[in-house]
């Protein structure tokens, strides 16, 4: 009969003779800082910690006023690096990774995410950091991740070789794309079904989503989503020399929010079910020009069943 644990007054420690997949299960509803704080609890928890499959990094959640930053930032990295290479065989369902501040290690924590734990969502939160970020090419090629979303103000940077077969949600926000890499990166994730976007137009000239079994689709170009927040339009978000090309057969959702494109070219969206479109000008009055852009994107989904119009489109006599 195995030996029972017993607390410092003599009584059974029912919570610790519990299998260890049970007590991982309890971990998993507390936050990744407190299912570490168990390991001071006896020997029993010490390493319980490491079978935690759901894990939210977040350099904010150590800041304390009027302390050092350096060292504040230290215990930060040390805290990552026993999460993510300490080993064991559990698989990270879950990793979310916000980072404010320094970002040297994040490269190295994907990577160890990517090819050491087979995390199949992954939630990376830079937008608030400053500094350039690189991100590792086994992100692209990693063929756990189910759910890819990332948040990050800087360039970023496709590589040409790019697979990921299992992936289903892509989320991209506030980054900056060269003019191929929207396509490239989606035409990789052969099963994608639900995509969203929001960037910043001013160096964009075509964005081409082309895909057979994509099902929802969201696209912010410049400001914020009209339908959920304040508006905020930059006269910089110039689309009046890019194009616009979607391309999805098993379409049934789109959310479509810019200022009018120099074209659209709306192709087989004959399963589009409800569309949520806002588009604004850059003058007070409609150009010939803008008013045949907007007449092909609305030609595209005159299929639709349910659409709601938002912005300085409305003007437009459809």
């Amino acid at each position: 009969m195995a030996k029972q644990l017993k607390t410092d007054h003599g009584k059974v420690d029912r919570i610790s003779n519990l299998p260890d997949a049970v007590l991982c299960h309890i971990l998993s509803f507390l936050s990744t800082k407190q299912a570490v704080s168990t390991s001071l609890l006896s020997a029993r928890w010490r390493y319980l910690f490491v079978c935690v499959s759901n894990l939210d990094l977040d350099d904010t959640l150590f800041w304390v006023p009027n302390t050092n930053k350096h060292a504040t930032v230290r215990k930060f990295f040390n805290f990552v690096d026993r999460m993510l290479f300490f080993r064991t065989k559990t698989n990270l369902e879950k990793l979310r990774l916000c980072v404010t501040e320094d970002t040297s290690c994040v490269y190295s924590w994907i990577s160890a995410a990517a090819t050491l734990r087979g995390v199949r969502q992954l939630d990376l939160c830079f937008s608030k950091s400053k500094q350039s970020i690189k991100l590792p090419n086994v992100l692209f090629t990693c063929k756990t991740l189910v759910v890819l979303k990332l948040y990050i103000a800087t360039a970023l940077y496709v590589p040409s070789e790019v697979c990921l077969p299992n992936l289903k949600t892509l989320h991209l926000k506030y980054a900056g794309f060269m003019n191929d890499s929207i396509q490239r990166l989606i035409s990789s994730c052969i099963i994608l079904e639900d995509f969203y976007i929001k960037c910043f137009g001013s160096n964009i000239s075509q964005v081409n989503i082309c895909h057979t079994f994509l099902k929802r689709l969201t696209m912010i170009i410049g400001g914020e989503d009209l339908f959920n927040a304040c508006v905020v339009i930059d006269d910089s978000e110039d689309l009046s020399n890019a194009s616009i090309v979607i391309d999805a057969p098993s379409l049934v959702y789109l959310k479509y929010y810019a200022k009018i494109a120099a074209g659209y070219s709306l192709r087989n969206l004959n399963s589009l079910v409800n569309a949520k479109i806002a588009l604004f000008l850059d003058k007070d009055d409609i150009q010939t020009s803008e008013f045949s852009s907007a007449n092909e994107l609305f030609r595209g989904i005159a299929n639709v069943k349910s659409l709601m119009l938002r912005g300085d489109i409305l003007a437009v006599s459809l």
